[in-house]
């Protein structure tokens, strides 16, 4: 059996991001994270992030704990996987959020 991603259309219950993210900011990131997965039919939803505030704010990452937000909303409401890889100089990471697909 053979597991990979897939591209899943994700339709967006505005009460239930609300409820998981709570803050505007955090909804509007994901909005615009979902917009993009449907728009180009992606297999996965990948951003950089980091537990540095400065280097958040100067490259523009979002901070380790909002992404414990988006874990509950992607993860826990939406029932995507995840997986994460950490740069070279450990300073940042790429998160990732997918939907899996079983085959034979």
């Amino acid at each position: 059996m053979r597991i990979h991603k897939i591209h899943k259309e994700i339709i967006v219950d505005m009460e239930k991001i609300k409820k998981a993210l709570k803050h505007d900011d955090l909804i509007e990131r994901a909005l615009y994270l979902i917009e993009d997965y449907n728009t180009y039919k992606g297999t996965e939803i990948e951003f950089t992030f980091s537990w540095n505030l400065n280097k958040c704010r100067e490259w523009g990452y979002n901070y380790g704990k909002d992404v414990e937000f988006l874990d509950k909303f992607f993860v826990e409401v939406l029932g995507m996987k995840e997986s994460v890889k950490r740069s070279w100089d450990n300073k940042t990471a790429q998160k990732f959020y997918y939907f899996e697909s079983e085959e034979d």
